[in-house]
């Protein structure tokens, strides 16, 4: 069955489990076969809907995309993860730029997670300081990452 199932379907993890559900629904037919007559042509006509099935909710799936789609997504990907990588390069650069201190209240943040409470009570502040802080801290930085993928881009033209 899993052979007539793969020559129909190609794609052997749909074809295990097309194999599933027809065996599935040969197990809740089992009273309808008749011993009479050879099980293997009931069974891969089982599979044979179960594969009609299987490309009728293929169609119906509105996740299916043609090539052309999914090569222009894969594009847009690349494009976004060639600008993550170049962000994250002027994160860098624009968080050497910041003072230490406020580095150590960025990385507190940031890269250990910890609450505006927390830093607060570390740093001998009020919360709403910290808070004001925070944002000031990332306005700044937003700013310098923006100014140096500008700068990188006029360098590249």
């Amino acid at each position: 069955m899993f052979g007539c199932i793969m020559t129909l379907v190609a794609n052997s993890n749909d074809a295990k489990d097309i194999l599933q559900k027809a065996n599935l629904t040969l197990w809740r037919n089992a009273s309808r076969y008749d011993p009479e007559r050879p099980f293997l042509p009931w069974a891969i006509a089982t599979a044979r809907l179960e594969v009609r099935a299987f490309y009728r909710d293929l169609k119906r799936d509105r996740l299916v995309f043609d090539d052309d789609l999914l090569q222009e997504l894969q594009s847009v990907a690349d494009s976004r993860i060639e600008d993550l990588s170049l962000r994250q390069e002027a994160l860098r650069s624009c968080l050497m730029k910041v003072n230490q201190a406020h580095r150590s209240l960025l990385s507190l943040r940031y890269a250990q997670g910890k609450s505006m409470n927390h830093i607060a009570l570390v740093c001998e502040r009020s919360v709403d300081g910290v808070r004001s802080l925070m944002l000031r801290l990332r306005k700044s930085l937003r700013l310098c990452i923006e100014a140096e993928l500008n700068s990188q881009s006029s360098s590249k033209s």
